[in-house]
């Protein structure tokens, strides 16, 4: 998805919403961007180092971008694309025509992706996706310059779509799925049916809404609910504009946030799994939480299906006599990231009800934390949300705030009262 680009300088973006639109910095030494130039130069923080860029935004990103868009390492490549398809707007239509000839196939799938928005004057990009639609070998690829060609025009496009998948034979129609599903017909039944058989749980919603629409399946069918569900991109999509409310950030403390999360019955923790130092730092909240709360009152809740990668978390609660469960059964790991979501809410307000004495540490993936903080504040239960997860839009926030990328270790307060634990080595850090 495009983004709107407003420039204003860094005094002014420190009090820019974590969830609008992207800010960006005016051309001059910008000192954000001043601290990138050491680590551009650095081959092993190079990587690293452009995703900042590209978080940051702004022309001077920009340019740093076309620098490097041969560059050896893949993975600068793809943030100098990425920073070239969604900045460079008055150039988008060439660079997505290069990007979907580029030999790495991410690059050529990230640009079938940015196609989908339509802007003045780029009515070219239709015929650069169609193009695409009859040369491309990679399926991924594929399938995404079909779902574009379908978000830009979706009954043009679908009918586009399916008239060159099915030129090129019954194995690329497959491909069509999400093109398909945004204007279903008849035609394309079978490839709906061929999805709802398959093991992809997005694909499968995709495909149950599409036989919904036709009035395929009965009510009783297992696949009419799973049309209801959420895929992980509309998930993640949800946790964004949730985030929209995040508001202006500010400089906070450790001592700050376990006041406030000792003051609330819940408290969601939003982490990004498999960090060694989000561990750290929810052990060490949990343990100062104890203190408060009691051992005998808490409860620590946890993430099913990734529960080995909060086995040390599990482990700190066993060590402090804490009572450690997961909100999901066995088979409840096995659903969709929507699913468990949505699952899982309704059984930590299940618990909450029958046990309104306990306080509870919950902590799950990031993109749960919104809607379980959204959940109970609607169900009037103090709650904090805290996050170890360092997202574009709160890191751009933090970054602004404290002047400096160096941010490790510090803690900051949104004006929601969500707190974000800087935890991870950043572009900024030694």
């Amino acid at each position: 998805m495009l983004r709107c680009h407003v420039m204003l300088p860094l005094a002014v973006l420190c009090a820019v919403s974590g969830g609008a639109a992207r800010a960006t910095f005016a051309c001059g030494d910008d000192p954000l961007v001043a601290e990138l130039r050491a680590q551009i130069e650095h081959p092993e923080r190079r990587a690293q180092a452009f995703e900042a860029l590209y978080i940051l935004g702004g022309a001077q990103a920009l340019e740093f971008a076309n620098d490097a868009i041969d560059d050896p390492d893949p993975m600068v490549q793809m943030w100098a694309w990425r920073l070239r398809l969604e900045m460079d707007l008055e150039r988008r239509v060439r660079w997505i025509g290069e990007a979907l000839e580029h030999p790495q196939w991410s690059i050529r799938r990230m640009a079938a992706r940015s196609a989908a928005a339509r802007t003045r004057d780029d009515d070219a990009i239709d015929a650069l996706l169609e193009r695409t639609l009859k040369t491309e070998d990679v399926g991924l690829v594929l399938e995404s310059a079909a779902d574009s060609l379908a978000r830009r025009d979706p009954e043009r496009g679908a009918r586009r779509v399916h008239e060159w998948l099915t030129a090129r034979g019954p194995l690329w129609r497959s491909c069509g799925l999400f093109a398909f599903a945004s204007q279903p017909a008849p035609a394309y039944e079978d490839v709906f049916r061929e999805a709802i058989a398959g093991d992809d749980s997005d694909r499968r919603i995709v495909a149950a809404r599409g036989l919904a629409t036709l009035g395929r399946h009965a009510a009783d069918d297992p696949a009419h609910g799973t049309a209801e569900f959420l895929t992980n991109a509309e998930v993640e999509d949800r946790a964004r504009k949730l985030d929209a409310a995040l508001g202006p950030a500010r400089a906070s403390s450790w001592a700050e946030l376990v006041e406030a999360a000792a003051s609330a019955s819940v408290v969601v923790v939003g982490e990004a799994h498999a960090s060694a130092s989000g561990s750290d730092a929810q052990c060490a909240l949990l343990a100062d939480l104890v203190r408060d709360w009691g051992a005998d009152a808490t409860t620590l809740l946890y993430e099913r299906p990734v529960q080995s990668l909060q086995a040390a978390l599990v482990a700190k609660a066993a060590e402090l006599g804490i009572a450690a469960e997961s909100l999901e059964s066995d088979e409840d790991a096995r659903k969709t990231a929507g699913e468990r979501d949505q699952l899982a809410r309704a059984n930590l307000l299940e618990r909450l009800k029958a046990r309104p004495e306990r306080r509870w540490l919950v902590v799950y993936g990031d993109s749960h934390r919104a809607s379980f903080v959204r959940e109970l504040e609607t169900a009037t239960v103090p709650v904090l949300g805290v996050t170890t997860s360092g997202t574009p839009d709160v890191l751009r926030a933090a970054w602004a705030c404290a002047g400096t990328l160096a941010i490790r270790g510090k803690v900051f307060r949104f004006a929601n009262g969500t707190f974000f634990v800087a935890n991870e080595r950043g572009p900024g850090d030694p």
